[in-house]
Order: C-alpha cells, then structure tokens, then sequence
C-alpha cells in the first residue's frame, strides 16, 4: 500500500504534458487532415460534374438514337452530317448539348455528343450505331432480289426482280415488272437481334401449340433452343390472336385437325423463324396486318383472304424461296430473296404498308417513312 501511493505521488502534474504533447500534435494534423477533406471535396465535385457531362452526352446519344427509329426525315448521305440539340438545354446544369450524326457508309453512322457546361469544359461520348431501314421492300406487291414466276394469277402493284422475271397467263397492273437490284437487302444477322430483344425474356419450352388453349393471345416468346414449333387446332372457329413477336429458331409449321380450319388474327405483330414456314393449303385464314419472316423458304396458302383490303401483311424470305398459292385474295407485299410463285388464280393487291405500326424495320411510324427504323450501337467512347 506504501509502494503504492509513492508511485502515484511521484506522478503528480504529468497529466497536464501528457495533454499539451497530444494537443500539439492534433493541431499538427488540422492542417493536413483540412486539406485532405478539401482535396477529396473537390477531387468528388469534379467526379460529380464529369459524371454529369457523361450523363448529359449519353442523353444526347439517346436522342440522336430516338430520332434514328422514330422522328421523321431524311438520313444524311454518305459523308454528310446533320445536327440536332436536345431540345431541354439544362440537362445537369449543362449550357449546351449539341448532337451530330454522320454517314460515315452504308448503313453506318457515327455519333457525336458534347455536353458543355457554362465554365467551357465538356465531355464528348462518340458512338457508332449500324441503322437498319428496309422500308424499300415495301413498295411494291412482289419483290425478289433474284427470280420471279408468276402464273394464272392477278397482280396489282408494281412487281421487282432482280434476274429473271416468267409471266404466263396473268394480269399485272401496271403491266411491266420493273428489273432492279436490290441492293439493301435484310440477313439473318441483321434482322436477329432487333427480334430475339423482344423475346429473350420470355422461353416457351413446348414445341407444340394448340389454338384453342390460347383464347387470350400468344406472345412473345420464343422456342427454347434451335427448336421447331407446329401450331395446330383441334376445334372448329377458334381465332388465335398474336400478342407479340414469336420466334422461332427452327421450322414453323401450321397443322389442323381432319377440315377444322381456323383464324390467325396476326395483330400487327411479327413471326420471326430460322428455319422454313409451312402453311398448308387451307389450314387457316389470315386476318390483320403483320409480318411473316423466314430465314428459309416459305410456303404460304391460306384458306381464304390473307389481309384485307385495310390491312397489310409482308411476307418474306431473306434467303430462300417464296411460293404463294392462296384460295383467295392477298393484300401486302410478296418479297422472296430467290424466286416469287404465285399461283393458281390467285389475286395480289399492294396496300398502303406505313398506315400500320408493324413490328419490322421501316413500319414503326404510321402514315409515314420514318428516319430510320433500328438503330443498333457497336461502338461506345466517352472522350
């Protein structure tokens, strides 16, 4: 107890250097310690305004993209540039968001977006987007970028090939086919993932469908895998309504039960299939405005009108042969990448393809020739 209390009556009064040396050096540390938060409050103001130019060019980019699938107008020709501003001019603070778009061939384009803030500094996002607008396979009744054979058949629109054209006792109206290449022709690889983005979400696992279990729609979806899909009907009447894009990886075939002939109400919507389309003789009757698409070869009979005269349906094969021989009439554009078959006795009548907003590129903005109608970025640069 003595040793004690003589340790702590020799430690009298270092308390108060003890609190003097840590106060010295905790004011030593102000000054750095300040600098640092004024360091890293600037360094996070600066990260903070270079992200909002980023963001405000990025909206400029998006702009320029929504004009490219939906504003009307003209695409600059190549090596041309057109501008367009936001029209908000305040995006994050920004004094100016100003936007070009350049041909820079084909169908590529280059896009510029520079996002400047009232000091003068900006940043710049350069994008390059491939622009998809097949709209010049819709101006005709039939167009082949290869062969056409036409027979016993009554075609009013105007008719384009790019070989041959066989006529043999039929009625064109006007009466000569106009030869002509088609130089913007759609692939596979074009076409694929503007459809495949509408479906990815939703896999269908079947390979087989049956009107009747569809009364409220069906679609979007598409087959699992490389897949075929065999649509059928066992009841007489039934009506089975496209609610969105069905892709099919493989073949798309039409089947009915014994005479039970049913309705494919294509409601503006897309069949997309990797494969051929099978669509026997009077298996079904088309009714609306849609489009049916193969990668392969096309067989198209429907049973009575495919369309009708308000209506508008494009049928096309990117790479295979089209043979049309429908009971009744047909109101849209026959479009064959090789060789055209209509047949026998058949009547085609062209309407008007831009007064329906149809799931295919060129057809989104009704009444009208949009700018263009897919714009797909493969190039992204923040400058």
């Amino acid at each position: 107890m003595k040793l004690l209390k003589r340790i702590i009556k020799s430690e009298a009064g270092q308390v108060l250097p003890t609190a003097l040396v840590l106060l010295l050096l905790g004011g030593l540390l102000i000054v750095p310690t300040l600098s640092l938060l004024s360091t890293s409050l600037t360094a996070n103001r600066m990260v903070n305004q270079a992200n909002q130019e980023v963001y405000a060019a990025d909206a400029g980019v998006e702009n320029m993209i929504w004009n490219v699938t939906k504003d009307v107008g003209t695409l600059p020709a190549e090596g041309n540039t057109i501008t367009k501003d936001i029209p908000d001019q305040t995006i994050n603070g920004m004094g100016t968001v100003t936007t070009t778009l350049t041909n820079v061939g084909g169908r590529m384009y280059r896009i510029n977006s520079i996002a400047t803030r009232p000091d003068g500094h900006g940043t710049e996002v350069e994008a390059f987007i491939n622009c998809l607008n097949f709209d010049n396979l819709l101006k005709g009744a039939i167009t082949s970028n290869g062969n056409i054979e036409i027979r016993n058949a009554t075609v009013d629109g105007n008719v384009f090939y790019s070989t041959t054209a066989t006529i043999n006792n039929s009625t064109l109206i006007p009466p000569v086919p106009q030869q002509e290449t088609q130089t913007n022709w759609p692939t596979w690889d074009d076409l694929q993932p503007l459809y495949w983005s509408q479906v990815k979400d939703y896999p269908f696992s079947s390979n087989s469908i049956l009107a009747e279990n569809y009364p409220g729609g069906l679609g979007p979806l598409h087959v699992e895998g490389t897949g075929d899909l065999n649509i059928g009907c066992n009841t007489t009447g039934t009506t089975l309504t496209l609610t969105g894009c069905i892709y099919v990886p493989g073949n798309l075939t039409f089947t009915q039960s014994g005479s039970k002939t049913y309705v494919l109400n294509m409601n503006n919507q897309t069949l997309f299939v990797g494969g051929d389309i099978n669509m026997p003789s009077k298996c079904i009757d088309i009714i609306g405005s849609g489009c049916i698409i193969a990668r392969h070869n096309i067989l198209f009979q429907p049973g009575t009108e495919a369309g009708s005269p308000s209506d508008y349906v494009l049928v096309l094969s990117l790479e295979g042969n089209t043979t049309m021989q429908p009971s009744g009439n047909f109101y849209g554009s026959l479009v064959g990448s090789s060789t055209v078959e209509l047949q026998p006795g058949g009547y085609i009548k062209y309407t008007d393809p831009y007064s329906h907003d149809l799931n295919f590129p060129g057809l989104q903005i009704g009444g009208q020739v949009p700018f263009s109608s897919e714009g797909r970025i493969v190039s992204y640069i923040i400058k």
